[in-house]
């Protein structure tokens, strides 16, 4: 019973430091920008291979696939932690490591 209950306790820690990250495409190819990732929604300019910091703490990329500009953007999931674990984050850093990560003592 005892090692039961104590491998319930380590999966719900685990559980509670799962985090994901989001990551959204879109066909990013224009005439007026030949070659490179024209992001309507953001207005994003990208060459391709090319990549920029976004603010708060995200990143876009562009990339040629099958003769389409493809710009992806990725940002921070979302995480939640339970105490003693506290969440900590730098927006000082680039994306990834600028993302909240889980501290535990």
């Amino acid at each position: 019973m005892r090692v039961v209950a104590v491998t319930i306790m380590m999966m719900t820690v685990m559980v509670s430091h799962l985090a994901e990250a989001a990551a959204a495409t879109e066909r990013a190819s224009d005439p007026a920008f030949p070659g490179m990732c024209f992001g309507r929604s953001s207005g994003i300019i990208l060459a391709d291979g090319a990549s920029k910091q976004l603010e708060k703490c995200g990143e876009a990329r562009c990339e040629k696939v099958d003769n389409e500009m493809i710009l992806t953007t990725l940002t921070c999931g979302v995480v939640a932690a339970s105490p003693p674990c506290v969440i900590e984050e730098d927006p000082s850093l680039p994306h990834p490591d600028c993302c909240p990560q889980i501290k535990c003592p």
